[in-house]
């Protein structure tokens, strides 16, 4: 949802709860949180959301170093969608696909220290890199594909 509305140009993006109202799997009002009832313990929306901050370069105070470019990605394919985030720290490219079954095969520049994470930080297993070209494939029930350099 983030990645979409800053796609979209949604200024900000609110959650309901931070934590469940309660422990009631059957009432929708109890499981709105990004932490469980009582023990706080993140749920994958919570880590999802920890994966996009820790990987966006540079989380400074200074403003002139944290002030992130953000730019859409022309990925010329049909509900396949990416953002890169610039700044003086770095560059932070996503990739992801609205398609709920299937999978779209991708295929970029491979350079060198190049990095690709699934959306809960973990280094993508299933990468492989060949001719200059670094190839994967994005799965809309696994999240987005964050790619690093």
């Amino acid at each position: 949802m983030i990645l979409c509305n800053i796609l979209s140009g949604v200024p900000k993006a609110v959650w309901y709860d931070l934590q469940d109202d309660g422990s009631n799997p059957s009432n929708a009002e109890h499981n709105f949180g990004l932490l469980t009832n009582g023990t706080a313990v993140p749920k994958p929306a919570f880590n999802a959301i920890k994966t996009l901050s820790s990987l966006l370069p540079g989380r400074d105070i200074d403003p002139s170093v944290n002030s992130w470019n953000v730019s859409a990605v022309n990925t010329r394919v049909s509900n396949v969608y990416g953002l890169v985030f610039r700044n003086a720290r770095g560059r932070l490219a996503v990739l992801w696909t609205g398609h709920k079954r299937g999978s779209v095969n991708v295929r970029i520049p491979a350079g060198s220290g190049l990095q690709l994470f699934d959306m809960f930080g973990q280094p993508l297993s299933s990468v492989r890199i060949e001719g200059g070209y670094c190839y994967f494939s994005l799965e809309g029930e696994k999240g987005p594909v964050y790619i690093k350099d």
